[in-house]
C-alpha cells in the first residue's frame, strides 16, 4: 500500500507540474498577445492622427470649378457654386437677357474656322448658365467668363493690329456684350463676389515660367492618362492651364486654373486618405464608414489610380507646391504618407 502511496503521489506531482507549467505558457502567451494588441492599437492610433491632420488641411470645396465622380467611377467637373433662392429673384430678367447674348454669340462664331475656340467657349459657358436658374453654376460661369474675357481682348488686339479674320468686329462686339452682363450677374451672387474679391491673391509675379510648366505637366498627365478625369473634363482643366498668367488681368486667369487644379488635386487625395483611417479605425474624423466618401462611391481601381498618380508624380506635384504654396501645400505632406505607408493600403 506504502508503495501505491508513494506512486499517486509521484504521478499527482507530474501532473501539477504540467498544469503549472500549461499555465505559465499560457501566461507567456497571454503577455505576448496582449503586446501585439497593444501594438497594433498604438498603430491605429497613430494612422488616425496622421489622417485627421491631413484631412485638415486637403481642400476639396474652394469656391472655383470642382468635381464630383461620373458614372464611369471617374471624376467630372461639377455643378458648384448654385445660387440661393434670393439671388435666383434678384438676376433671373439679366440671367435671360445674358443667355440671349450667348446664344448670339455662338451664332456668330458656330461654323468659322477663325472662331470655332470662341464657338466651343461660349457653348461652354451657356451651359454654366443651365437650363433653369436654380441649375446655374457660379463656379463654371465665371472661370468660362474669365476665358471669354481673355478671348474678347486677344481679339481686340488683332482687330487694333490690322491682323484679324472676317467677322473679328462682331464676334468681338458679341463678347463684350456678354462680358459686361457676365461681370452683373457675377456680382449679385455672394459666391461670384467672394470670387472677384480673392483675384489680387493670385498675381504671380515670379517664377511664372516654372509654375505654368509645372501646372501644365501635371494637367496633361491626367488627360493622357484618361484614368481619374473623363476625358472632356481633362481636356478643360488643360486648357484652363493654358490660360494661366494670360489675358487683359492675369491674376483672374491664374485664380482659375489654381483654383481648379487644388480641387482637383484634393478630390483625388480626399479618397485615399479616408479609406485608410477607415481601414485602421472604422472612423474618420466625426464620420462613421458607410462606404461613401463625400457623397460618392469610390472604387478599388479609383484609389488604386489615385496613389499610382501621386507616387509616380511626386517630384512635379512637390516642385508645384513649393512653387505655389497656399491651397496646395498639403502636398508635400501626403505624399510623405503615402510612401511610408504603402504597403499596408490597398
Amino acid at each position: 500500500m506504502a508503495k501505491i502511496g508513494v506512486a499517486i503521489d509521484k504521478v499527482e506531482h507530474q501532473y501539477l507540474s504540467e498544469a503549472d507549467l500549461f499555465i505559465e505558457s499560457i501566461g507567456d502567451i497571454s503577455q505576448d498577445l496582449s503586446k501585439y494588441i497593444d501594438s497594433d492599437h498604438v498603430e491605429n492610433e497613430k494612422l488616425k492622427q496622421e489622417v485627421s491632420r491631413l484631412e485638415e488641411i486637403i481642400s476639396v470645396d474652394l469656391p472655383g470649378p470642382n468635381f464630383e465622380i461620373s458614372k464611369n467611377g471617374k471624376l467630372k467637373l461639377s455643378r458648384s457654386g448654385n445660387p440661393s433662392s434670393e439671388e435666383i429673384q434678384r438676376f433671373s430678367s439679366i440671367r435671360s437677357v445674358l443667355i440671349e447674348a450667348v446664344e448670339d454669340l455662338i451664332d456668330l462664331s458656330v461654323g468659322s474656322n477663325s472662331h470655332s475656340n470662341i464657338a466651343k467657349l461660349a457653348s461652354s459657358y451657356r451651359r454654366a448658365l443651365g437650363d433653369t436658374a436654380e441649375d446655374l453654376s457660379i463656379d463654371l460661369t465665371y472661370a468660362y467668363g474669365v476665358r471669354l474675357t481673355n478671348s474678347q481682348a486677344e481679339i481686340a488686339k488683332r482687330i487694333e493690329s490690322g491682323d484679324y479674320q472676317q467677322g473679328s468686329q462682331e464676334v468681338e462686339e458679341a463678347i463684350r456684350s456678354v462680358s459686361e452682363l457676365h461681370r452683373t450677374i457675377i456680382m449679385d451672387t455672394l459666391r461670384g463676389r467672394e470670387l472677384a474679391s480673392h483675384v489680387p491673391d493670385y498675381d504671380s509675379p515670379t517664377d511664372t515660367d516654372a509654375k505654368r510648366e509645372a501646372l501644365t505637366e501635371i494637367a496633361e498627365t491626367v488627360e493622357s492618362d484618361g484614368l481619374l478625369l473623363e476625358r472632356k473634363d481633362a481636356r478643360a482643366v488643360v486648357e484652363i492651364i493654358e490660360e494661366f498668367e494670360k489675358g487683359p488681368n492675369p491674376a483672374r486667369s491664374n485664380q482659375v486654373a489654381l483654383l481648379t487644379i487644388s480641387n482637383m488635386l484634393g478630390r483625388f487625395a480626399k479618397p485615399v486618405l479616408w479609406t485608410a483611417g477607415v481601414a485602421a479605425t472604422g472612423v474618420v474624423g466625426n464620420a462613421a464608414w458607410t462606404g461613401v466618401v463625400n457623397g460618392y462611391q469610390v472604387s478599388t481601381l479609383f484609389l488604386q489610380n489615385a496613389e499610382a498618380f501621386f507616387l509616380i508624380n511626386a517630384p512635379t506635384l512637390i516642385k508645384l507646391a513649393m512653387l505655389i504654396g497656399g491651397d496646395i501645400g498639403w502636398l508635400p505632406s501626403f505624399i510623405d504618407w503615402l510612401k511610408k505607408n504603402k504597403d499596408e493600403r490597398i
